[in-house]
C-alpha cells in the first residue's frame, strides 16, 4: 500500500486496514466480531459500503502514544446510538 501519490485517506477499507495494521482482512473481521475493535470507534458501517476504518483510530489501538493517534469523538451509525451514547454519558 502506497500513498505516496496524493494525501493519505482518513478512511480505510477492509484490505487497506489489515495492511495497516499488518494482519490478514479475516483477521481483521475477527478483531471486529470479537469486540476488539468497536463500531463507533474503530470504525463505521456506512449504508451500501462495507465498514470503513478510522486510520487514526487504528493508529491510537495499536500505540497510543502515536503521532496520529487522536482524541475524537467516536464515529456514531445510527440514531439509535446517538441516544445510547447520549443516554450513557448523562451522570445520574
Amino acid at each position: 500500500m502506497s500513498w505516496t501519490d496524493g494525501p493519505v485517506p482518513i478512511y480505510l477499507n477492509t484490505t487497506e486496514a489489515a495492511e495497516l495494521v499488518r494482519v490478514s482482512p479475516k483477521r481483521l473481521r475477527n478483531l471486529m466480531t470479537d469486540g476488539t475493535l468497536r463500531e463507533g470507534l474503530h470504525y463505521t458501517r456506512p449504508a451500501h459500503l462495507g465498514p470503513r476504518f478510522k486510520r487514526a483510530a487504528l493508529l491510537a489501538w495499536l500505540d497510543p502514544y502515536h503521532p496520529e493517534a487522536e482524541d475524537e469523538i467516536p464515529l456514531v451509525s445510527s440514531r439509535k446510538r446517538v441516544a445510547r451514547l447520549a443516554r450513557d454519558s448523562v451522570d445520574v
